[in-house]
């Protein structure tokens, strides 16, 4: 017999097919915010890269490297990539294009898309003064911090008001650092009594305005509250709450109430004692968790009468207590006994 020997070489010449399933073409998105993008892969042998090409709208590049999120069966499976991208602070038309090379390198480029970054978010404002509650012509601080996922407008970017009880709108001047977006002022227009509104508005270089209005309190008589202790309590033991309660010279105080609700609406009026301007009561009517609030009432010379509700809170955090009653320690059972666990628990 002869024996012929020969060989021959199979290759893979077939590229990755690529389903581009997220972002779809023409989404708008707001700068700063995160999208992803989601593709299916699939090839004859195995997918080595999936990378995906973006170039922003001022021509630069990046490329990011998406990752297999898909539990893999075989080789011949869809499979699922995925790479989450953080638009910059830069607006108009992204493109970019998905590149699948197997581990023949055969590489399909062909499947790209374009997103939009735009911007429709307002600014956000986080502001408060303190103290909220003051006496006549006291001063209080004001402040907010106001950031935009864009850029604020450079021109006139935050503004602010006061509102007066009586209607009087002022505009005070205040400081700003546009790198923080951190504004504020303090305030000492305060001759009349009643709420006052501040008003802060804040505008970015798209046009979105936001506006939040935070309020303070200008009283007389002026109840601040300095709070229970313990806090919390725990179930039935004694508490102790105290405010500070101021008048106008002219018009001091001439009666401090307070009341106690519990948990299930009944009602406990509370011997107040004072020094001076503190005034403190102790309360051991604790025998339910929850919420207690607190109506202080206070008159002075002239007739106003001010109202302020504050709370504290009774929780149960003993743990039961438990005591063995049998199988007495150490005692002794024959197998297949039948044995009664009893104990007490309080």
């Amino acid at each position: 017999n002869n024996t012929v020997k020969t060989n021959f070489t199979v290759n893979d010449n077939i590229a990755p097919s690529v389903f581009i399933l997220s972002p779809l073409n023409n989404t708008n998105f707001n700068t700063s915010s995160s999208l992803n993008f989601i593709v299916n892969i699939s090839d004859n042998i195995k997918i080595s890269t999936v990378t995906v090409n973006i170039t922003y709208p001022n021509s630069t590049h990046t490329i990011l490297s998406l990752t297999n999120i898909s539990e893999i069966l075989n080789h011949n499976l869809n499979n699922t990539y995925n790479v989450s991208f953080t638009i910059p602070r830069l607006l108009g038309r992204y493109n970019f294009t998905i590149i699948a090379t197997d581990t023949f390198s055969n590489t399909n480029s062909q499947n790209s898309g374009y997103f939009i970054s735009d911007d429709t978010q307002k600014p956000k404002i986080i502001g408060f003064c303190t103290p909220v509650d003051i006496s006549q012509n006291s001063t209080t601080f004001c402040n907010a911090t106001i950031t935009d996922n864009y850029f604020l407008n450079t021109s006139t970017p935050v503004n602010v008001s006061v509102t007066l009880p009586n209607g009087t709108l002022i505009y005070p001047s205040f400081s700003k650092n546009l790198t923080t977006g951190y504004f504020n002022f303090s305030f000492n227009k305060t001759n009349n009594l009643g709420i006052y509104n501040v008003t802060w508005s804040a505008v970015d270089n798209n046009s979105n305005n936001q506006s939040k209005i935070i309020t303070f309190e200008v009283s007389d008589p002026l109840i601040l509250f300095l709070g229970c202790h313990p806090s919390p309590i725990n179930l039935t033991n004694t508490i102790n709450c105290m405010a500070n309660i101021t008048s106008n010279p002219n018009t001091p105080i001439v009666s401090v109430l307070a009341n106690i609700t519990s948990p299930d609406g009944t009602n406990y009026v509370q011997t107040i004692t004072n020094i001076s301007n503190l005034y403190n009561f102790t309360f051991s009517n604790t025998a339910l968790p929850g919420t207690y609030n607190i109506t202080y009432f206070a008159n002075n010379y002239v007739g106003f009468l001010k109202v302020k509700q504050f709370n504290f809170t009774v929780e149960d955090n003993i743990n039961p207590q438990v005591t063995l009653i049998s199988p007495q320690l150490s005692s002794t059972f024959n197998t297949s006994d039948n044995i009664t666990f009893q104990v007490n628990v309080t």
